[in-house]
């Protein structure tokens, strides 16, 4: 049984401000002003583990190559040093580099999976047009 006093925010005597209903609580239980739900969470300006991963491939390292010091990044060198371990002989390595080159589309495996194509910057311009004029006009 209702009074006639109950509101639809389930106060008496008080008619609601907005309507209550999904994820709009009744006001008596918002947060209350300068309450902070979560105090001791992530500080402003704490970086995630994607802009650390970035920094940290992006900042330079100095190497020696052929008696000469230059300055790199890390992510240079690591790709460096990926494929110097694969004309090594590393499988891993070599697997990795490899499946680089084809997700940069710098080579195409054949169907057989035996043969590989490099495939150069015309090729990819002429692909490209090809692309382009199929996809305006289907009959040519």
């Amino acid at each position: 049984m209702s009074n006639d006093n109950d509101s639809a925010n389930g106060m008496p005597g008080r008619q609601p401000d907005y309507e209550v209903g999904f994820k709009k609580p009744p006001k008596k239980y918002h947060f209350k002003p300068g309450n902070n739900a979560n105090p001791r969470g992530r500080p402003k300006g704490a970086k995630n583990r994607k802009t650390i991963v970035r920094d940290e491939l992006q900042s330079e390292l100095r190497v020696n190559e052929g008696g000469k010091t230059r300055k790199i990044t890390k992510l240079d060198f690591i790709v460096k040093n990926t494929i110097n371990e694969a004309m090594k002989g590393d499988h891993k390595a070599r697997m990795e580099v490899l499946k680089w080159a084809q997700q940069d589309r710098l080579l195409v495996v054949s169907d057989d999976g035996n043969s590989v194509q490099l495939i150069t910057e015309a090729d990819e311009a002429i692909l490209a047009a090809y692309i382009r004029r199929k996809t305006i006009d289907p009959t040519s």
